[in-house]
């Protein structure tokens, strides 16, 4: 049975324009149970960045999950990853990149923070850090079926 923040899905989208913050990445991060969603900006989508934004801003937070899913790329599947998945004894589940069907809630979240932020951000697109957290706030307030 899954609890609030047990069970999360990640997700990297980049290489975006470059920010003014230096970033070109954000990881997306979704709980299956509350469909909360974070989206952390990075410079880059490194298992090591991905372990710093992971421990920092989500399970710092929210508690550790039991289990996480996400796609087969490096930045999830290192030894870096595998190691912190040991020593916090979650259980880790792989699928195949590019499937939005193996984990559709994360890739919607996905697609509708880009559409969003188009819409928002300058002609130069180097703010978009700056306002992922305006948009995050937006799908946070939306009523969901589910919840």
């Amino acid at each position: 049975m899954s609890t609030p923040w047990s069970d999360l899905q990640f997700d990297w989208v980049g290489p975006l324009t470059k920010s003014s913050r230096g970033n070109k990445y954000f990881l997306t991060v979704t709980c299956a149970f509350t469909k909360w969603v974070e989206c952390l900006p990075a410079p880059d989508d490194t298992a090591m960045t991905t372990a710093v934004l992971l421990l920092n801003h989500v399970f710092a937070r929210f508690g550790l999950p039991t289990r996480v899913d996400s796609d087969r790329g490096t930045h999830f599947t290192s030894e870096v990853m595998k190691h912190l998945w040991d020593l916090l004894g979650v259980k880790a589940k792989f699928h195949i990149s590019h499937r939005p069907q193996s984990s559709g809630q994360v890739e919607r979240v996905n697609r509708t923070v880009i559409s969003m932020l188009k819409k928002y951000v300058s002609a130069n697109h180097r703010d978009w850090d700056v306002k992922l957290p305006l948009v995050l706030m937006a799908i946070r307030a939306t009523p969901h079926e589910s919840t």
